[in-house]
């Protein structure tokens, strides 16, 4: 988290020697910076590197371009990125470049004499257009040659110059020995998420110029890609009340206030993904939204760092927000229509081209003549209820700590070509996180969804009828090897299933083994009867399930007075938690037992509720908590001690690697809520995932050595792919710390493979087919491992299988 002095110095002088390098002043006879500094050195200043454009990175994530507010009008606009681990076989990285335009106009503002008290009445308008895609490890545009390079030093900034190094799309240039023992530039490919998170930076300002709103547009996206674009405007009402939060007259310009509002809001919302050179899926989106909040905070302008900041100027703009609190909930309804164009066909392309623009009665009409230009795919009316807490500190562009909670109750009718479903689906969603202006960062999500089938339940078949999911995913810029062991333990204690992760051997101070950036991410599914086991777990042994679940011994909760004698211990930790929560911190200690009193009086009151739907939205609301998320998941698996489950799991570390495991019982695979997410919201941001759908599945797959040269691959699957994927590892006990993947092939679908049986035949004497990467690794008589996932929509990879494999020997 820290440079010491030998570093900061050795960064310094590569800046500095580069730079001269390309001056004027050819007299000086200076060597570069790879023949200077050592290995170790070397490896340090690229971890500076990394920190510097993380750092960067971070300050440009959510850039505002233009701001301006003057007597209650205020406008801007701003381009926003965020990239999303999809934790899959391809280790690929989801993209989400957002740009938005935004306008205030104060309708009524009044403030009551000098009280502080006020009320206003405002309209607000904007404009977001969103492209999301997935980014490939292998597939990024040509390198910058040595020249273009030094070109691009000499003429930009050093900010642009260090951004551009430090960004390549495809990686870095980093030194090697030769066979003489010189040092050599060389170049080594970057790690995913760096290529996904520099990745066509400048797209993000041109993001309103490459609207597909005709086919010439369109034909320059890519398979997969999303580009999403809307018009919003709202009225809101509130009132607030400020005053001076610093009594002593110190800073003079930092205050507190509350405030409290209520809004109406309305959307429209056009969202088109490309799935090949032929199709194209379009999504119109209308709804509207009745809400309430309430936000209390502190503000201030630091003018007592006047003289200490070098750079002045940025005084004008710092603004410290020492902490900001807010709560609010909302009603909504919303309309989706889902349409796919045959763009090979005349009517199917002035179809989409009126229908980008928002005139879809010519695609109306041709899908109910069921038309094969025009194709109605879905349409979903739902009804939705949203409650959110948040708390946060920022100091400055330094530090900045927030913890976010939400819980939502949806109620939809969809409609699919098959026929009409109804479901139900309740939500609870934590975050919390830290990020300090060195690029050193951690993050925490947990999920809890209640999905409920209402037909199912109506025809009887209430085992299919209910499903419960919970995933959790942690992300740690950087990552020691004591760290890295505590994520592994809770991966693997969340899916039920140790060993999961490799276990590097022990340090004895594992503080100081820096594994480097790292991200964990699990799935965990529940039917109905694990489901009913869970809330039917009797009173006198819920606290007992808790202490375990909390970590604190077994009987410290046990009875009334057990627990009063746990708050008094930690009764001074329960008071500072009191402040600290409206932050978005907390002292663990001191607020155990009264989350753990919050979960048990709701899981008591589950209890008693029969009514499948009102009991849906109960379990739901029973794991809405900001701060305990994991605690939770513990305490399902904990009740469900023994129980299989269907799980997936995966682990990566820059040093490690990513390991994925899955397994369990199977969930039903066509429930209407995992289909409404993969078909209906492709258009929202975030990651990617393992897909469950039944067409994603790969079975019966065996490796099968026809002689010592060939192997046979034969597998099955449900439907015809979009690509196929396949990964090799080596299987030998000796390097179990090591990288085990030995070649990854990526293979799109051009008519070889189909629904049903397949084979692939692989020689190691053929070093120039598509199968290359894979033959060239096979050795006779070795053990390996191969792993393969499917693609049938572009945009979701299915589950990973995989099968052991011996060559025969010579």
């Amino acid at each position: 988290m820290s440079l010491n002095k030998n570093v900061f110095l050795g960064l310094i002088a590569a800046f500095t020697l580069a730079s001269a390098s390309y001056g004027a002043a050819e007299q000086a006879q200076l060597e570069h910076w790879y023949d200077v500094l050592d290995a170790k050195e070397i490896e340090r200043i690229e971890r500076s590197a990394d920190r510097i454009s993380e750092s960067i990175f971070h300050a440009i994530d959510d850039v505002k371009l233009f701001e301006t507010d003057s007597d209650g009008f205020s406008a801007k606009i701003a381009v926003h990125r965020r990239v999303f681990d999809n934790e899959n076989i391809l280790n690929t990285w989801t993209v989400a470049d957002r740009f938005e335009i935004q306008g205030k106009i104060p309708l009524v503002s009044e403030t009551l004499g000098g009280s502080g008290l006020g009320f206003w009445v405002g309209a607000n308008a904007g404009m977001e257009v969103i492209n999301i895609r997935q980014v490939f490890p292998d597939q990024y545009s040509t390198l910058e040659s040595v020249s273009e390079r030094k070109q691009s030093i000499e003429s930009s900034a050093w900010f642009n110059e260090f951004s551009k190094k430090s960004s390549s799309e495809e990686g870095q240039w980093v030194y090697k020995l030769n066979e003489a023992g010189n040092k050599i530039l060389s170049f080594m490919r970057k790690e995913p998420e760096a290529n996904a998170r520099y990745s066509d930076i400048p797209g993000l300002v041109l993001l309103p110029v490459k609207l597909p709103l005709n086919m010439d547009a369109f034909s320059r996206m890519d398979a997969g890609e999303i580009v999403s674009y809307l018009g919003q405007g709202s009225i809101e009402f509130g009132s607030s009340i400020g005053w001076n939060a610093d009594p002593t007259g110190i800073t003079a310009v930092a205050s507190a206030g509350a405030s409290y509002s209520t809004y109406l809001k309305g959307v429209f919302r056009i969202s088109v993904m490309k799935e090949d050179e032929r199709f194209a899926r379009v999504k119109v989106t209308r709804s509207e939204t009745i809400g309430h909040g309430a936000n209390l905070g502190v503000t201030g302008k630091p003018t007592l760092l006047d003289g200490i900041i070098i750079i002045k100027g940025l005084q004008k703009q710092l603004k410290i927000v020492p902490f900001e609190f807010n709560v609010g909930s909302s009603l909504g309804r919303s309309f989706d229509v889902g349409y796919r164009f045959d763009l090979s066909s005349a009517q199917g392309r002035e179809a989409y081209e009126k229908a980008v623009v928002g005139r879809f009665a010519e695609a109306d009409e041709l899908a109910e003549q069921d038309s094969e230009a025009v194709k109605k795919i879905f349409t979903r009316n739902a009804k939705t209820n949203d409650s959110t807490t948040s708390g946060g500190l920022r100091l400055g562009f330094l530090f900045k700590h927030k913890a976010r909670a939400s819980f939502s109750n949806v109620d939809a009718v969809v409609t699919f070509p098959d026929g009409t479903r109804r479901v139900l689906t309740s939500l609870s969603e934590s975050d919390r996180g830290w990020r300090l202006f060195w690029g050193v960062y951690e993050k925490f999500h947990n999920s809890f969804t209640v999905n409920l089938d209402l037909d199912r339940l109506e025809n009887g078949n209430a085992d299919e009828a209910m499903n419960f999911v919970m995933e959790g995913k942690i992300d740690d810029s950087d990552t020691d090897l004591g760290e890295y062991l505590l994520y592994a333990l809770e991966m693997e204690d969340a899916v039920g299933k140790p060993g999961v992760f490799r276990r590097p051997p022990p340090q004895e101070r594992a503080h100081r083994v820096n594994l480097g950036r790292s991200s964990f991410y699990y799935r965990v599914g529940l039917n109905h009867r694990q489901l009913k086991r869970f809330i039917d777990t009797p009173k006198e042994q819920m606290w007992a399930a808790l202490e375990k679940a909390f970590d604190v011994p077994a009987g410290t909760w046990s009875n009334i007075a057990a627990r009063g004698a746990y708050r008094f211990s930690t009764l001074g930790f329960e008071a500072l938690n009191i402040p600290l929560y409206v932050a978005g911190l907390n002292i663990r200690q001191g607020s155990k037992l009264w989350h753990a009193e919050q979960i048990r009086r709701r899981w008591s009151k589950l209890k008693k509720i029969s009514d499948p739907r009102k009991q849906a939205e109960a379990l739901g609301e029973l794991f809405f908590d900001r701060i305990f998320g994991y605690e939770l998941a513990r305490l399902v698996r904990q009740v469900l001690s023994g129980e299989e489950v269907t799980f997936f799991v995966s682990g990566s570390s820059r040093a490690l690697g990513r390991t994925t495991d899955q397994g369990g019982t199977k969930l039903i695979v066509d429930d209407i809520a995992s289909r409404m997410r993969r078909d209906i919201e492709f258009d929202q941001s975030g990651a990617r995932p393992a897909d469950t759908a039944l067409e994603t599945q790969v079975s019966e797959l065996e490796v099968v050595a026809l002689d010592v040269n060939r192997i046979e691959v034969r597998f099955k699957l449900q439907a015809s792919p979009r690509a196929i994927f396949f990964e090799l590892s080596s299987k030998r006990w000796w390097r179990p710390l090591t990288n085990e993947t030995l070649a990854p092939v990526f293979v799109p679908n051009a008519g070889e493979f189909s629904a049903g049986e397949n084979s692939v035949i692989i020689d190691r004497r053929d070093l120039n087919g598509v199968w290359a990467p894979i033959a060239s690794k096979l050795e006779p008589g070795n053990r390996y491992n191969l792993r393969m996932a499917t693609n049938v929509d572009g945009l979701h990879w299915g589950a990973v299988k995989e099968k052991v494999f011996r060559t025969l020997p010579e």
